[in-house]
């Protein structure tokens, strides 16, 4: 799980050293070079790599669009090829950031076994989705600031619900950060951390990572920590 966290941000990383210092193998190309080469390729499959960082790409610069229909393209064409999933989460991942996106809904089994949550029975809460992992610090950190949130709002409709990125084999350490912490809200967890097919769904490639959705199903802002989802809560109460 780690390490392909560390090969998407290093992919990331990538799609930056492209488009500050773009060089590919020993030839120097400039970043309109590069774009031209990558889509003027007809076996994306040879470079695929470049073909997910060129997405990468544009989302940063604010093409959803563009990214959209790039990732479309290799998905629709190569939807047995064994890293489609990265593309998929890419393309979920971008897509949930247009404005006015819905947010999908998901039912899955609370962390103790002992419970079902479904998204969509909270429609007409404020709902925070928080995806988080044992091993991730920020995360826990955060942990502090949304308890804080929550005890302030849940009376007037705030939900938290967690999503545990962890596998079976860490799961112990979850549960013992929660109780530890004693985290009012659910957790659900699958045991099946970058596999997950809410990790794909949601299109979650770092950690911590949330999403703010108001009563309507709307979301309302992504990746919100600390002053900045205080302040982006805050309004949807008034």
């Amino acid at each position: 799980m780690k390490k392909r966290l560390f090969f998407l941000l290093l992919l990331i990383l990538l799609s930056i050293i492209y488009y500050y210092h773009p060089i590919t193998c020993n030839t120097k190309e400039s970043s309109e070079e590069f774009e031209k080469r990558v889509l003027e390729t007809n076996d994306i499959l040879t470079i695929k790599g470049d073909y997910l960082a060129l997405g990468i790409r544009y989302a940063s610069d604010g093409r959803l669009d563009d990214a959209l229909a790039l990732l479309k393209k290799f998905i629709d064409q190569y939807p047995n090829d064994p890293e489609i999933n990265q593309f998929i989460t890419h393309y979920n991942k971008f897509y949930l950031k247009k404005p006015n996106a819905i947010i999908p809904g998901f039912e899955a089994k609370t962390i103790d076994g002992l419970a079902t949550i479904n998204l969509n029975e909270y429609k007409g809460s404020v709902v925070v989705l928080d995806f988080w992992a044992s091993w991730c610090i920020p995360c826990k950190e955060e942990f502090i600031n949304l308890k804080r949130l929550y005890k302030r709002y849940h009376e007037n409709g705030l939900v938290v619900i967690g999503i545990c990125y962890d596998n079976m084999d860490t799961k112990k350490n979850a549960e013992e950060i929660l109780a530890k912490l004693q985290i009012p809200w659910p957790n659900v967890f699958d045991g099946m951390g970058d596999n997950s097919p809410l990790t794909i769904k949601y299109g979650i490639t770092q950690l911590p990572y949330n999403y703010l959705v108001d009563r309507t199903g709307k979301i309302r802002g992504v990746k919100l920590r600390g002053k900045t989802l205080e302040k982006e809560i805050a309004p949807l109460f008034q």
